[in-house]
């Protein structure tokens, strides 16, 4: 996609120079929740390009930032076996490419 929206703003919104390329977001979720314990898991990703830059030996290095959550929910047994309500991750990260 041509631009996706992060769920956070580390930096007042995209710097000066920012290049605006093509973005990322996905959806997750877990074919068969319902079994094995789990009532419900879902959540997404996204990652779009923040900067890049010719390095001084003619490679590409380019900056992305991005971030990931998920949402699983327990079946009612897996909670009397100790498992918390529901387990949530949510990070935001940045990676690095190089050549």
């Amino acid at each position: 996609m041509g631009y996706v929206e992060l769920p956070y703003d580390t930096q007042g919104g995209l710097p000066i120079g920012a290049w605006i390329g093509p973005s990322v977001e996905a959806r997750l979720t877990l074919e068969r929740a319902g079994r094995c314990g789990v009532k419900y898991a879902s959540g997404g990703f996204k990652t779009r390009p923040l900067w890049k830059k010719l390095g001084e030996d003619g490679r590409l290095r380019e900056l992305f930032e991005g971030s990931f959550s998920f949402e699983l929910g327990y079946e009612n047994w897996m909670k009397k076996k100790g498992y918390e309500d529901a387990f949530q991750p949510e990070f935001a990260f940045w990676a690095v490419r190089g050549n």
